[in-house]
């Protein structure tokens, strides 16, 4: 491993790691936003790399332990939701399938009767971005159009859960 490589692990593998865990990005989105926040030439770390970092790092173990802890539920259905989340991030939401949907929203289901609303709501927002992400990607002018209804929505879904 050449010197530069050492650098760059040093400045970069934390961020890589908290963006895949907590940020639930794929490894190709973290490439684009490493090379965002640092420019091409301090940003660039290939898929590859970004691979070994994770394999080495257990970040897909660190990930599920993440997702069940911010579920907020009893720790069985925790791996359970885990799981099945993290299936589901794994897939391209313009690639989910009927069945995909309906898993998500027996997912919802369950642990609306199992969280506290706090929770929901973070996993609600946190999905939300997604789709307006998902679909930035592939229609920008549609993203700016729904981006004022995603937001009014997410303020309502706020309002609710504090009881206003």
């Amino acid at each position: 491993m050449s010197g530069k490589e050492i650098g760059k692990e040093n400045r970069l593998y934390h961020e890589a790691k908290k963006m895949y865990v907590e940020g639930a990005l794929k490894i190709s989105q973290i490439q684009i936003r490493l090379q965002e926040n640092h420019g091409y030439d301090r940003g660039y770390v290939s898929d590859t790399t970004l691979s070994k970092w994770r394999s080495k790092g257990n970040w897909d173990d660190l990930r599920e332990k993440f997702v069940a802890g911010v579920l907020g539920i009893p720790e069985t259905t925790r791996r359970i939701a885990a799981k099945v989340v993290t299936a589901l991030e794994k897939k391209d939401p313009g690639d989910w399938t009927s069945a995909d949907s309906d898993t998500l929203a027996k997912m919802n289901k369950i642990m609306e009767s199992l969280s506290d609303p706090q929770d929901e709501l973070r996993v609600g927002v946190k999905h939300l971005r997604r789709f307006g992400m998902a679909v930035k990607d592939k229609d920008a002018t549609l993203a700016a159009a729904l981006a004022p209804h995603i937001i009014d929505y997410i303020e309502q879904l706020g309002e609710q859960t504090n009881g206003e």
